[in-house]
């Protein structure tokens, strides 16, 4: 019998380093729910207002290398849209993010 060993994939190395980050965005956006109870568009401060306290547990060192949080939570946003994960319009000027559909990667 011969039994070829199978290469194992690293499948932590195959998540964005930034990933707590992203989850932490999902869930923020996922939580808020219209009266249909399907999630609904934020402003990018309304947004922030819901997804820093979780941020500042998960993340503390890059919001501190950061240096600004709502910079660092712009370019984090930006990095979910890139990915597929949020959609990012306008609004009177102002930034609408909402769902796009595709979910952020979890590993058990």
């Amino acid at each position: 019998m011969n039994m070829t060993a199978t290469p194992t994939i690293d499948r932590a190395a195959s998540l964005p380093v930034d990933n707590a980050s992203r989850l932490a965005i999902f869930d923020a956006l996922h939580d808020s729910r219209g009266q249909d109870g399907l999630p609904v568009a934020l402003t990018e401060k309304e947004l922030f207002d819901r997804v820093i306290a979780r941020l500042r547990v998960l993340v503390p060192r890059e919001l501190h290398l950061a240096g600004d949080p709502q910079i660092y939570l712009h370019d984090k946003l930006i990095a979910c849209a890139e990915d597929g994960l949020l959609s990012i319009g306008s609004l009177e000027g102002e930034a609408i993010i909402a769902l796009a559909g595709k979910y952020p990667s979890v590993r058990y």
